[in-house]
C-alpha cells in the first residue's frame, strides 16, 4: 500500500486536529471533562463528521440516490427481511403446533 501526502491531505489532517482540539477544550471548560475524555470524545465527533461529509461528497461512493444505499446493501437488507419473515413463521407454526398436542 502506498501512502501519498499531499497539501489536500494534509490540510484535512490540519483540520481535524483542530476540530478536535476545540471539542475538547469546549469539554474541559463549560462541563469540567477530564484531559482524556475530552480528547476521545472531541477525535471521534470530528471524524465522524468527516467521515459523512466526505461519503456525501465523494461521486464514487457506494451511496446513489435511492435512499443513500447501494445494491448490495438493498439486496443484503431484503435477505435479511425474508430471513426474518421465515423465522417468525417458524415460531408461530410451531406454537400452533404445541397448542394441537395439548
Amino acid at each position: 500500500m502506498q501512502v501519498t501526502l499531499d497539501a489536500k491531505r494534509i490540510s484535512h489532517l490540519l483540520a481535524l486536529l483542530l476540530a478536535s482540539f476545540l471539542i475538547a477544550k469546549l469539554l474541559q471548560v463549560k462541563f469540567e471533562w477530564a484531559p482524556l475524555s475530552a480528547w476521545g470524545l472531541g477525535i471521534s465527533i470530528s471524524c465522524q463528521v468527516s467521515n459523512a461529509i466526505l461519503k456525501l461528497m465523494d461521486p464514487e461512493s457506494n451511496f446513489n440516490e435511492n435512499n443513500n444505499l447501494d445494491d448490495n446493501e438493498i439486496k443484503w437488507q431484503q435477505e435479511r427481511k425474508r430471513e426474518l419473515e421465515k423465522r417468525k413463521e417458524r415460531r408461530i407454526g410451531g406454537d400452533s403446533n404445541d397448542k394441537k398436542k395439548e
